[in-house]
């Protein structure tokens, strides 16, 4: 299936964060935004978006820089987007 569908339902970047950090927790934030290809600051904010939803949390490593985890919901979430996108893409 194309990708314009996966795009219209579900927001890729964001998506892509939760996917990036299912199993793979912690990472930093700037390893995350590289991986799924943001700028730092739109993934910082696609980050606070996800923190305020309960889907992951920050957990201060110095300074500026942040661990991120998912959440027990943002698990369950990040699977079943997994999922999902597994099953539209091959299509």
């Amino acid at each position: 299936m194309n990708s314009k569908i996966l795009d219209h339902l579900i927001r890729k970047k964001g998506t892509g964060i939760l996917i990036t950090l299912l199993g793979n927790s912690p990472l930093t934030a700037s390893y995350v935004c590289k991986k799924v290809d943001v700028t730092f600051s739109h993934g910082n904010n696609l980050i606070k978006e996800l923190v305020k939803s309960d889907l992951i949390k920050r957990e201060k490593l110095d300074g500026r820089t942040f661990n991120l985890f998912l959440t027990e919901k943002g698990k369950k979430i990040a699977e079943s987007l997994k999922f999902i996108k597994s099953e539209l893409e091959e299509k």
